[in-house]
C-alpha cells in the first residue's frame, strides 16, 4: 500500500516537471490513470493509498496542506467513483473487449474527471478554462495510462508479457514492426516538431499519425497500439514543451482543447479498433477451436462406440485394455494411452497395455499408487484418491523433471481416470495429448464415461466368469449327485405328485426287494404298510395344497417278499414357478435294525429282564401319570409295596439261580392277583410295587393284598424242594397319605417295614405314627453320621471263659453308642441303619483298630495274651473296595500277632460262594486271624460249608442254651453241635450262659468255652482289665 502511495506521488512529480507547461497547463495527468488501474487491480480497499499519494502531490505542487488534503479527497473520490461505475457495467480489467475501453473512457474518463475538475475549480476558484484543462488532462490520463497499466501490468520477464513481446517481434513480423516504429517516429516529428515544414509547407498533415495508429491496431493489437500511442504522445508533449509545432503554439496561448481532442481521437480510434480486431480474431479462433473441438468430440464418441461394440467380442481384461488404448489413439485423437493395474496394495501400477506415438515414454517413469510423499503423478493420484486427474498444461507440472520429460515427447496435456472392478479401484487409464487445454469438461465427461464403460465390461467379465463357474459347478454337482444317487447306501427316489415313482436308486431297490423296472411301476401307497398309509397321504395332501414343502416320518414298507421294513422317510417338494409340485425328492433309510435296537434298549431301560415287569424307571412315569389322573378325576389311588420275607436267606442258601426262579414265580403269582387296570413293577431285589388306580376306599386294595399274601404263602417248588416264602405288604393312598410321588413311595415302604416288624406275612396301612417313626429314624441317621467324629462310640468287652480251667482267655468286643441326648443305644438299633447307609465300613474299621489296641495292651496278662473277637457285618465282605489288607497291616504296625484277633461272621455269609467273599476270608486266615461262626443253628446251616472254609469256632446261639437243662430237644441239639464240631476239629463257644447248671452241662458235654452273665456282663476295657488282674 505504501508503494502505491509513493508511486502516485512520484508520477505527480513527473507530471509537474515534464508534462506541465508554465506551471499552469497539465497536458497529461499521469497519476489519475495509475490510481484507477491500481484500484481496479488491487481493489477499492486501497483508496487510502490514493488519498495519501494525492495529498503528497498537492504538497509537491506547492498547495497548502488543507488544500492538498481536499484535492486529494477529490481525486480519490474520482478514482473510487470511476471504479464503482466500471464494476457496475461488468468491466473486464484485461480489456479484451471494445466495450471495456469504451466504458473506461466514458465513465472513468469523461464523467468522473469532470466531477473532479468541477470540484477543484470551486475549491481553488479556477476559471472555466482552467477547470476545462483539468478535466481534459484527467480524461486523457485515465484513457491512456489506465489501459497501458492494465494491459502491460505484468513485468516483461513474466511468461505472458514475454509472449506478447515475442508476438510483436516474430521473425515474420519483426521487419513490419520496425518499419511501423520508424514511420511513427517520423510522423510524430512531422506533426508535432515541424519536421520537413519547409518542404511540406502549408499542407495540413496532422492526421497522418492516424494511419500508423490504425496500422498498429490492425496488425499488432492492443499492445502495439499503446506502444505507438506512447511514442506519439511523448513527441506531442515534447513539442509543447519546446513550443513548436501545431499544438505547441496553441497551448502557449492557454488552450488545451485541440491538443487533448487530437490525442483522445488517436487513443480512442486506436484502442477501439484494436479491441474490435481482438474480438474478431478471438471469435475466429473460437469458431476454429469449436470446429476442431467438435471434430475431437466426434472422434471421442466414435471411440466410445468402438469400445462398447468391440468389448462384446472380448473375454478378459488382457484383451480389453490393449483394445481400449488402441481405440483412444486411433479413434479418440490422443497421442498415447496406457493402462496400469495395481497387483498389490501400496506398490507399483504395472503397465499392462500401451498404444500410441512415443509409447516408450513409460519405460522411464515409475508410478506408485501407495501413499508415498513426493509421488504426485496423475495416475498415482487418480488411483489413490479414486478420482479423475486432469493436467492441461504439462509444462506447469509440479514435478519439473516429469514436465521436462513430457515436453521431450511433445506431450502438452494428460488426464488419468480410475477404472473400477467390483466397486473398487482396479486400474488407471492415462491419456496424453499434444495440445494444451485438450481436456475440457466435455472431453473429461466422455473419458469418464469411457472409464465407466471399461469398469462395466470388467464387471461383466467377472459375472460371465462367475456364470461359467456356476454352470460348471452345477454340471459337476449334477454329476456328483448322479454318482451319489446311484451309489448311495441310502435309498433315494423321486416321484410324481400322484405317488408314481419316477427314479429309484439301487439301495432302495435292494431295501424293498424289487427290480428297478418293477418298482417304478408301483405307487407310494402300494409299498406302504396299510396302517401307515393314512399318515403319509395326509402329509402329501398338505404338500399338494402348498401348506408344507418338506416333512419327515417313520413309515413301514412292505417288501416284495412280504417282510416289513422300518424306514425313516425325508421328503422335499420341488415346485414349479406357478407353485405346483414338479416332483418329490425322497430319502429313505432302512432303520429296521436300529428300530429293533431302540426297542430293545427301551425295553431294557424300562422293563425288568428277569420277570418282564416294568422296572423302577417306567414305574415312576406310570405313577406320575396316575397321580395326574387322580388329580383330574379327584379319585384316590393306592400304592401297594410288597417285599418277600427272608428271600435273601433263600438266595444265599440255594443259590442265585433258584432265587431268580423264585422271583419269577412270585411275580407271576402277584400278577394273577391284580386287575388288568393295575400296574405291577419290580423295583429291584425282592421288592414289588402295585399301582391301584381309581380306588375310592380300602375294600379293593385290602382284597388284592390279602390275596397276594395267600398266594405267596403257598409252597414254591424249586429244584425238587418245597420252599416257603411269605410277603410283607405296606399300603399308602394318594392324596390322603402323601402329596407327591416320593412321599407316597416312602410312606408305602414305611408301612411295609411295619409289617415286617410285626412278624411278617401281613399287611399294614400307612399311619401318622409310621411317619413319626420314619422321622425319628432319619434323625438317628443324621446323628449316626456325626457319632464317629464326635467320639460317641465305645467298646465293651464280655469275657469268654475256658470251661476246663475256668480262666478268661477271650473277650467279645461289643459296640455301644453313647448318644448325647438319648443315652446308651444298643447295636441292634443302629447297626442295621449303618449297614443301609454304608456307614458300617468306617464304623467297622474303627471297631477293629480299637479292639486291636486293647488286645495289644492285654498281651501281658496271659501266656498267649487275650484273644478279642470282633463281629464283622456281611456287607464288609460282599462290597467291593472293603479290602482287609489295611486292617492286617495295622496289626503288623502294632506288632500284634494275628491269633490275638478273631472275627465273627454269620452263617449266611458262608452261603455266598462269591470269589470276593472267599478271598477276603482267606486273607484273614493267612494273617493268622481266627474265624468263628456266630449264632450257629439259627440260619440255613450247611455242613458242607464248614468243611469248605477254614472255620475255627462255632458259637451256639443263646436260644439253645436257655433251655438246655430243661428241654430235651435243645439239650440233644446242643450235644449234637458240640460232637459235630469236635469231629470237624472246631472249637465250641456257648453264648448266653446265665446259670451254673447250664455251665455244668456244657462242661460235661465237652464244650470248650462259654460266655454270659454268669461270668460277667459286657464291661468297659478298663473294667475288663481289672478282671484280668
Amino acid at each position: 500500500m505504501v508503494g502505491v502511495a509513493l508511486a502516485y506521488a512520484a508520477l505527480a512529480a513527473i507530471s509537474v516537471s515534464f508534462v506541465m507547461i508554465d506551471g499552469l497547463h497539465l497536458l497529461l495527468c499521469l497519476p489519475v490513470g495509475m490510481a484507477l488501474a491500481a484500484l481496479l487491480i488491487f481493489g477499492i480497499r486501497y483508496w487510502p493509498c490514493i488519498l495519501v499519494g494525492a495529498f503528497l502531490s498537492g504538497l509537491v505542487k506547492g498547495y497548502p496542506s488543507q488544500t492538498s488534503l481536499v484535492l486529494g479527497g477529490l481525486l480519490t473520490l474520482q478514482t473510487v467513483s470511476g471504479v464503482w461505475l466500471l464494476k457496475s457495467v461488468d468491466f473486464d480489467t484485461h480489456m479484451s473487449r471494445a466495450r471495456d475501453f469504451f466504458f473506461l473512457f466514458l465513465l472513468a474518463g469523461l464523467l468522473a474527471s469532470g466531477i473532479t475538475a468541477l470540484g477543484a475549480s470551486k475549491l481553488l476558484l479556477f476559471t472555466t478554462d482552467k477547470a476545462l484543462n483539468i478535466w481534459l488532462s484527467n480524461t486523457l490520463g485515465v484513457s491512456f495510462v489506465a489501459p497501458l497499466i492494465l494491459i502491460w501490468r505484468q513485468p516483461f520477464w513474466l511468461p505472458p508479457i514475454r509472449k506478447n513481446l515475442l508476438g510483436l517481434l516474430k521473425k515474420k513480423r519483426a521487419p513490419e514492426f520496425f518499419i511501423l516504429l520508424a514511420c511513427s517516429l517520423v510522423a510524430g516529428q512531422i506533426v508535432f516538431l515541424n519536421l520537413f515544414s519547409d518542404v511540406i509547407g502549408l499542407f495540413s498533415l496532422e492526421y497522418i499519425a492516424f494511419i500508423f495508429v490504425v496500422w498498429a491496431a490492425l496488425r499488432f493489437g492492443r499492445h502495439g497500439v499503446l506502444f505507438i500511442l506512447g511514442i506519439l504522445l511523448t513527441q506531442a508533449m515534447l513539442s509543447v514543451k519546446l513550443g513548436t509545432g501545431y499544438f505547441g503554439q496553441e497551448i502557449l496561448n492557454g488552450s488545451l482543447l485541440n491538443f487533448s481532442l487530437y490525442c483522445t481521437e488517436l487513443l480512442v480510434i486506436g484502442m477501439l479498433l484494436a479491441c474490435v480486431m481482438r474480438e474478431r480474431n478471438t471469435s475466429i479462433a473460437i469458431a476454429a477451436g469449436s470446429e476442431a473441438r467438435l471434430r475431437s468430440l466426434s472422434r471421442l464418441y466414435q471411440m466410445l462406440s468402438h469400445i462398447s461394440q468391440g468389448s462384446l467380442r472380448l473375454e478378459n481384461d488382457t484383451e480389453l485394455f490393449p483394445f481400449a488404448c488402441r481405440a483412444l489413439v486411433t479413434h479418440g485423437d490422443m497421442k498415447m494411452a496406457w493402462v496400469g493395474v495395481a497387483h498389490a496394495p501400496g506398490h507399483l501400477l504395472d503397465p499392462v497395455a500401451c498404444y500410441g506415438e512415443e509409447a516408450s515414454f513409460l519405460d522411464h517413469i515409475t508410478v506408485h499408487h501407495g501413499d508415498h510423499s513426493g509421488i504426485r503423478g496423475s495416475a498415482a493420484i487418480a488411483f489413490r484418491q479414486n478420482r479423475s486427474v486432469v493436467i492441461n498444461h504439462l509444462s506447469q507440472h509440479p514435478n519439473r523433471a516429469r514436465a521436462a520429460y513430457a515436453a521431450a515427447y511433445h506431450y502438452q496435456a494428460t488426464a488419468s481416470f480410475p477404472v473400477h472392478r467390483a466397486g473398487k479401484p482396479y486400474a488407471v487409464i492415462s491419456v496424453y495429448s499434444d495440445r494444451e487445454n485438450a481436456f475440457d469438461d466435455e472431453v473429461v465427461t466422455l473419458l469418464k464415461e469411457m472409464a465407466g464403460d471399461l469398469s462395466f465390461v470388467l464387471d461383466n467379465f467377472d459375472r460371465e466368469h462367475q456364470r461359467r463357474f456356476a454352470e460348471q459347478a452345477v454340471l459337476n454337482s449334477e454329476q456328483r449327485f448322479r454318482a451319489f444317487f446311484s451309489r448311495s447306501m441310502i435309498g433315494m427316489a423321486t416321484c410324481a405328485p400322484e405317488g408314481q415313482w419316477l427314479e429309484v436308486n439301487d439301495a432302495l431297490c435292494l431295501m424293498l426287494g424289487y427290480e428297478r423296472d418293477e418298482l417304478v411301476k408301483l405307487t407310494w401307497n402300494q409299498i406302504t404298510h396299510p396302517d401307515d398309509a393314512p399318515a403319509s397321504n395326509a402329509l402329501l395332501n398338505r404338500a399338494l395344497r402348498g401348506k408344507i414343502d418338506e416333512f419327515e416320518l417313520d413309515p413301514r414298507y412292505i417288501r416284495k417278499d412280504g417282510q416289513i421294513v422300518y424306514a425313516h422317510l425325508a421328503v422335499r417338494c420341488l415346485r414349479k414357478e406357478d407353485g405346483s409340485i414338479n416332483y418329490i425328492a425322497c430319502l429313505i433309510q432302512d432303520v429296521t435294525e436300529s428300530k429293533k435296537s431302540a426297542d430293545l434298549i427301551w425295553k431294557q431301560a424300562n422293563f425288568d429282564q428277569l420277570t418282564g415287569l416294568i422296572n423302577r424307571n417306567l414305574f415312576h412315569d406310570r405313577l406320575q401319570h396316575a397321580i395326574k389322573k387322580s388329580n383330574r378325576t379327584r379319585v384316590p389311588l393306592a400304592l401297594v409295596y410288597v417285599d418277600l420275607d427272608r428271600f435273601k436267606e433263600v438266595n444265599d442258601t440255594l443259590g442265585h439261580a433258584i432265587g431268580d426262579t423264585a422271583l419269577v414265580e412270585a411275580a407271576r403269582r402277584i400278577e394273577s392277583c391284580i386287575r388288568a387296570s393295575d400296574t405291577l413293577a419290580r423295583l429291584g431285589g425282592d421288592e414289588f410295587v402295585i399301582i391301584i388306580a381309581q380306588c375310592p376306599d380300602r375294600a379293593p386294595v385290602n382284597q388284592i393284598a390279602q390275596k397276594i399274601i395267600e398266594r405267596l404263602g403257598e409252597p414254591f417248588l424249586l429244584g425238587q424242594k418245597n420252599i416257603f416264602i411269605t410277603a410283607s405288604i405296606g399300603i399308602a393312598f394318594y392324596p390322603d397319605d402323601a402329596a407327591d410321588m416320593e412321599s407316597l413311595l416312602s410312606h408305602a415302604d414305611q408301612a411295609m417295614y411295619a409289617s415286617k416288624n410285626q412278624g411278617r406275612s401281613r399287611l399294614n396301612y400307612f399311619t401318622r405314627s409310621m411317619r413319626e417313626a420314619s422321622q425319628t429314624r432319619q434323625v438317628m441317621v443324621n446323628d449316626l453320621r456325626k457319632a464317629l467324629g464326635a467320639n460317641q462310640f465305645q467298646l465293651y468287652f464280655q469275657p469268654i471263659v475256658e470251661l476246663p480251667s475256668n480262666r478268661i482267655v477271650k473277650a467279645e468286643a461289643l459296640l455301644r453308642w453313647h448318644h448325647p441326648t438319648c443315652g446308651m443305644i444298643a447295636p441292634s438299633h443302629f447297626i442295621p441303619i449303618a449297614e443301609e447307609t454304608g456307614m458300617i465300613f468306617n464304623i467297622g474299621d474303627w471297631v477293629f483298630r480299637e479292639a486291636a489296641a486293647w488286645a495289644q495292651r492285654w498281651q501281658r496278662y496271659n501266656k498267649h495274651g487275650v484273644q478279642v473277637s470282633i463281629n464283622k457285618s456281611p456287607m464288609q465282605f460282599m462290597v467291593q473296595g472293603a479290602d482287609p489288607v489295611q486292617l492286617i497291616n495295622h496289626l503288623h504296625a502294632l506288632n500284634l500277632p494275628g491269633h490275638s484277633i478273631a472275627i465273627e461272621i454269620t452263617e449266611g455269609l458262608l452261603m455266598h460262594s462269591e470269589p470276593a467273599v472267599m478271598e477276603k476270608l482267606l486273607r484273614f486266615r493267612d494273617a493268622g486271624i481266627q474265624v468263628a461262626i456266630d449264632d450257629f443253628g439259627t440260619g440255613y446251616s450247611a455242613l458242607s460249608y464248614l468243611n469248605k472254609f477254614d472255620i475255627d469256632y462255632l458259637k451256639i446261639d443263646q436260644s439253645f442254651i436257655q433251655n438246655v437243662v430243661s428241654d430235651p430237644y435243645d439239650k440233644a441239639l446242643s450235644e449234637a453241635i458240640i460232637v459235630m464240631a469236635h469231629t470237624l476239629g472246631l472249637g465250641v463257644i456257648a453264648e448266653g450262659v446265665e446259670t451254673a447248671a447250664q455251665r455244668d452241662f456244657l462242661a460235661a458235654t465237652g464244650c470248650d468255652f462259654a460266655q454270659g452273665y454268669l461270668f460277667s456282663p459286657p464291661v468297659t476295657g478298663a473294667e475288663f482289665e481289672a478282671m484280668l488282674q
